[in-house]
């Protein structure tokens, strides 16, 4: 999922589905931080936060678009 304005509970959520006991914040504007249970990730506006399996990972646009194709 690509972080966007607006798009906190759709992160929170995905997050969850990984480290249950999970906080967040975002506080800083342009940035969504979630930390706790085994979580500790800092996304930053265009970065995409992307689950393989139960794992988590954060990654650029650019590594996001080299990585994967559209679906269609």
């Amino acid at each position: 999922m690509q972080y966007s304005e607006g798009t906190f509970e759709a992160l929170a959520a995905l997050v969850k589905s990984a480290h249950p006991n999970a906080s967040y914040d975002n506080y800083r504007k342009g940035y969504f931080h979630a930390y706790n249970d085994g979580a500790d990730y800092l996304i930053g506006l265009g970065q995409w936060l992307v689950k393989i399996g139960k794992s988590l990972t954060v990654v650029d646009d650019d590594q996001f678009q080299e990585l994967f194709e559209p679906v269609t």
